[in-house]
């Protein structure tokens, strides 16, 4: 009876011993990250800096209205096994409704705003937006394109220090193509500054204010137009 009471306490302390040094276990060559995004124009921007070490799962997918849209089941399994989560962090509703929801799904996941060093521009009911609130479209411009990159770059090294090399080479490279973006839809629009321009959904206002440009938005607070 002795010897089988020292065995399960043995084996009871080999398990704790496994948990609390398996977090500190080399992630090895052919070990992929799980990372999170909300919106659709994140993966390309995470998977031009990852490559091949991620796999990305998005919230939000094409065509789905991020005001309104919930995860399903599918997606939070996706969030249970994910390291990383990379919000847009600027005041998407989806965010607001849903990442307290996310977090308790995993608290072991690292949360990144992608907003984080980019100047929030306001929008007012001129916008269709509540008075005082942030126009949260940050990834609308080429130069906050260049600091979202640099964010997701961060939250990368930071779980995976060993592969930095790799992704720096990835992040430059997709930098200097936000840059050649940049450098073109300016001369492309430089003889129309001052310019308005029709938009249904006020979205644009980044835009706009890299181009010197007005956006005129046809809806207003979320309503259909008269």
């Amino acid at each position: 009876m002795e010897s089988r009471t020292i065995e399960c306490i043995l084996a009871l302390c080999l398990m704790a011993l496994v948990t609390l040094f398996s977090g500190c276990i080399s992630r090895t060559e052919g070990d992929k990250i799980g990372v999170i995004v909300t919106l659709a124009p994140q993966r390309e921007m995470i998977e031009a800096i990852g490559g091949d070490r991620i796999t990305v799962t998005v919230m939000v997918p094409p065509g789905q209205d991020p005001h309104v849209y919930a995860p399903v089941p599918s997606q939070m399994l996706s969030v249970a096994e994910a390291e990383l989560y990379l919000k847009v962090g600027s005041g998407m509703e989806f965010e607001i409704n849903h990442m307290d929801g996310i977090i308790e799904q995993n608290r072991e996941m690292k949360i990144i705003d992608c907003s984080e060093g980019i100047n929030l521009l306001d929008m007012g009911h001129e916008d269709g937006h509540e008075e005082g609130g942030k126009d949260p479209h940050i990834w609308l411009s080429p130069q906050n394109g260049k600091s979202m990159v640099e964010n997701m770059f961060r939250g990368l090294v930071s779980l995976d220090e060993g592969n930095r090399e790799y992704y720096e080479k990835n992040r430059d490279a997709y930098l200097q193509k936000l840059d050649q973006l940049h450098s073109d839809i300016a001369g492309r629009l430089e003889a129309v500054r001052g310019s308005s321009f029709l938009v249904f959904h006020p979205s644009w206002g980044y835009f706009a204010s890299a181009y010197g440009l007005v956006q005129l938005s046809i809806e207003e607070e979320g309503k259909a137009p008269g």
